[in-house]
């Protein structure tokens, strides 16, 4: 990667990001098996059924906690030196 950004007048971000793209199209291109597009399926249900356990469970309303987070963020404005 040092020779490509000594080369050539692409930044490092522009680099990482063609080579993140690269890795992207490589991976998409290698075709998943039945167990793998299975195993996927089912971590993609258990992790729906986690979320609306934890939304279920949760009793603050949105908007009360909301405010909080709000609050929190204006003290530590606040104390932030000026």
């Amino acid at each position: 990667m040092l020779k490509q950004m000594q080369a050539g007048p692409a930044s490092f971000v522009q680099l990482a990001m063609a080579q993140a793209e690269a890795h992207r199209e490589r991976f998409l291109a290698l075709p998943l098996s039945a167990q793998e597009k299975a195993r996927f399926a089912a971590l993609r249900k258990q992790s729906l059924e986690a979320q609306a356990q934890l939304e279920k469970a949760d009793a603050v309303p949105f908007k009360d906690y909301l405010a909080d987070l709000m609050a929190g963020y204006a003290q530590l404005d606040k104390a932030a030196p000026q």
